[in-house]
């Protein structure tokens, strides 16, 4: 029989948990005064990284306290910081912002990502594992 600690059987995890809108991004507009005056105005102290990905060329990484955002020419990605609503309701809101101020831009598709990790659990006869 299922205790009660055997219903918490997943666990959120951060770094797949993220809003992707996927189009021509124009990266000479993704620029440090430009994201930070519109998307972080709330953190000046955000940090900034660069990348270059095989395949997809340059990528900006930005992270404010509650946003990460990564810029690429195909793609970009806002994910949370925290595990918390405040975290998750920001990379919303930077989101529709971008999506507000760059109407023009071509969008191939959009999509809202969760993952999880199972958590094995051994309950008498039943097991269920990763």
């Amino acid at each position: 029989m299922l205790g009660i600690e055997d219903l918490n059987l997943m666990e959120l995890v951060l770094d797949r948990c993220s809003i992707v809108i996927v189009g021509a991004w124009n990266l000479a507009i993704f620029r440090p005064e430009w994201v930070g005056k519109r998307l972080f105005p709330d953190d000046p102290e955000f940090q900034l990284g660069f990348a270059i990905a095989a395949g997809a060329g340059p990528v900006t990484h930005y992270q404010s306290t509650q946003v990460r955002l990564v810029a690429s020419a195909g793609e970009l990605e806002f994910r949370p910081t925290s595990q918390d609503d405040k975290s998750f309701a920001a990379i919303e809101e930077s989101a529709r912002t971008v999506l507000g101020l760059l109407p023009e831009t071509p969008i191939d598709a959009c999509g809202i990502n969760f993952g999880f990790d199972a958590k094995a659990v051994v309950t008498g006869d039943i097991t269920q594992t990763d």
